[in-house]
């Protein structure tokens, strides 16, 4: 989970100044909204989990939707629009397969 967000959301900065010309300070407040995501996929995680959904679903169903957000993300064809909507995905639902991390690691 970490290798995966780090790697994609640590370079967003980066790429929305290089590749599709935002300003230093614009690039923050786009990148810093995944962040918003990535926390309300935590408690999304939290409520499906409490809910009762079998851990085991909510890691395969989140790194493969992951896997496919990420590829979209970083296509070179797609749209701006499109790319970013990928990446908040990407962050919102990395953030849902945290919680069944956790108990795991105790």
């Amino acid at each position: 989970y970490v290798v995966l967000h780090v790697g994609a959301i640590g370079f967003l900065p980066t790429f929305l100044e290089e590749r599709d010309g935002f300003n230093l300070a614009a690039a923050g407040a786009l990148a810093s909204l995944f962040t918003v995501v990535n926390v309300l996929g935590n408690v999304a995680g939290g409520i499906i989990l409490h809910r009762g959904v079998p851990r085991h679903h909510v890691l395969i169903a989140g790194f493969a939707l992951m896997t496919a957000t990420g590829f979209v993300m970083f296509a070179e064809d797609a749209s701006f629009a499109v790319r970013y909507a990928a990446g908040l995905a990407f962050s919102g639902l990395g953030g849902m397969v945290l919680p069944s991390l956790i108990p795991l690691s105790w």
